[in-house]
């Protein structure tokens, strides 16, 4: 007796035999049957689960065959019972079981140990399983993660089909991504007809299904304003019919129209400074140390975390107070600059209570920014935060935040334009004239009392 096989209404690569020996079916398909040594003129009747589903008339010379159509919607594991007289008319039966191949449209449930250690790769019993990983090196765009088990080899990020390139390994050697932005992933050596699925955080986002040659591709959209770090699965079947799961960590970074909130330590709270401070945000949300530094004499605010540094200049209607604050009116401008950032990514600006993006510059090939923005001119008066999400030169995730104060008063357009040094030029020049002046009256006035 044979299940399986070719059969004239069934695709070539909707069965398979996986690697505990059993058949696969990928429904809608045709299961064919057929045998020999029956006795002539008896019937073949197939069961599945119980059920008759299919009966053929043994030929006169013994053999027989027979198809059963599995629709869409089959369920699987079945078993599948044959009965039949043979030639010695004894009644005889044989079970064969059966699985039904469906795509995963949950996300499997895998235990974890040490996510760090991630990418990891389990078995259908959860069981690790050992594999060779490949990584890009740290902070080259497009940075790219290749996994191989055993035959099977998975890429993920590097550069996709449309040619996009925003990812990079960072300094723990995961994926990070900039949004708006495409995740490629690719692949080969998978069971032909199956599915590839792509989880994050439990919802399956993408598929592809496998080629014939064993090949797969797509492009992960990522979700607009997908922020930090996310849990990522892809769950796929390679070419010898055993199910994997890869558990990927990869963080996003979310800037320009994706970027819908700023970065904060406290589940999308904004971050409020008290006057004249500053503090980093880390990749995880972790506040970290930061050093401020006033210049009055050029008018800026510098603030260092880590090796990366933020210079804050006002250049219309700003001033450093008294205190060492931050101090605009409006309409008001600053200028962003910095170094140390991770070259080809971009960075966010902020100003808070009320998040307001002010805008997102690019990172130079040198690892530096520099943009002026417009204050808005619906900023409230009193203490706020100016905040700039970017990516360090390791490629982590790094947020600056310095306070500033709104005020009501007109201030003097500030910064070291042309203009002022004429300014303080012809200041000087009427002060020497008035002293030139002042002293020869004051001659003469001598003259005139001798």
């Amino acid at each position: 007796i044979t299940i399986g096989g070719d059969s004239p209404d069934s695709a070539d690569d909707s069965m398979w035999v996986d690697a505990d020996g059993h058949l696969v079916l990928r429904p809608p398909t045709a299961m064919p049957f057929s045998g020999s040594g029956g006795l002539p003129g008896t019937t073949v009747t197939v069961v599945i689960d119980g059920i008759g589903v299919g009966t053929a008339i043994v030929n006169p010379d013994g053999t027989w065959q027979s198809v059963v159509d599995l629709p869409a919607d089959s369920k699987g594991p079945i078993d599948a019972t044959i009965a039949w007289v043979d030639a010695h008319g004894n009644q005889t039966s044989m079970v064969f079981p059966v699985g039904i191949y469906a795509p995963i449209s949950a996300p499997p449930n895998l235990t974890i140990d040490d996510p760090a250690e991630c990418p990891c790769v389990f078995d259908t019993d959860e069981n690790p399983v050992a594999v060779s990983i490949d990584r890009t090196p740290t902070g080259i765009m497009p940075g790219a993660i290749t996994i191989v088990d055993g035959s099977s080899t998975i890429t993920v990020a590097g550069g996709s089909s449309e040619g996009h390139a925003n990812s990079w390994i960072d300094a723990a050697g995961d994926i990070a991504l900039l949004t708006p932005g495409t995740m490629p992933l690719a692949g080969n050596n998978a069971l032909p007809g199956t599915s590839i699925t792509v989880f994050i955080h439990g919802a399956a986002v993408a598929t592809a299904i496998v080629d014939p040659d064993g090949m797969w591709a797509l492009d992960l959209d990522l979700p607009a304003g997908t922020n930090g770090p996310i849990s990522s699965i892809i769950v796929w079947t390679d070419s010898t019919a055993r199910h994997r799961r890869i558990a990927l960590p990869v963080t996003v970074i979310a800037t320009g129209d994706a970027a819908t909130a700023p970065r904060s330590p406290w589940s999308g709270t904004p971050i409020v400074l008290a006057p004249g401070t500053a503090v980093g945000i880390g990749p995880d949300g972790e506040l970290i140390d930061a050093i401020r530094i006033v210049d009055p004499m050029t008018n800026t605010v510098t603030v260092t975390a880590g090796d990366t540094g933020l210079t804050v200049t006002p250049t219309q209607n700003g001033r450093i107070g008294s205190t060492g604050r931050l101090v605009l009116s409006r309409p008001s401008r600053v200028r962003v600059t910095g170094d140390n950032l991770l070259p080809g990514t971009a960075a966010t600006i902020w100003i808070m209570s009320k998040p307001q993006q002010l805008g997102t510059v690019a990172v130079s090939a040198k690892g530096t920014i520099d943009a002026t923005f417009a204050i808005p001119t619906d900023v409230d008066p009193g203490d706020h935060t100016i905040q700039i999400d970017g990516t360090d030169a390791d490629g982590h995730a790094l947020s600056i935040a310095l306070s500033l104060t709104i005020v009501t008063d007109v201030l003097p357009v500030t910064g070291t334009s042309t203009d002022t040094h004429l300014a303080w030029l012809t200041l000087m020049l009427a002060l020497g004239a008035l002293t030139t002046l002042t002293a020869r009256r004051h001659r003469r006035r001598c003259s005139e009392s001798r």
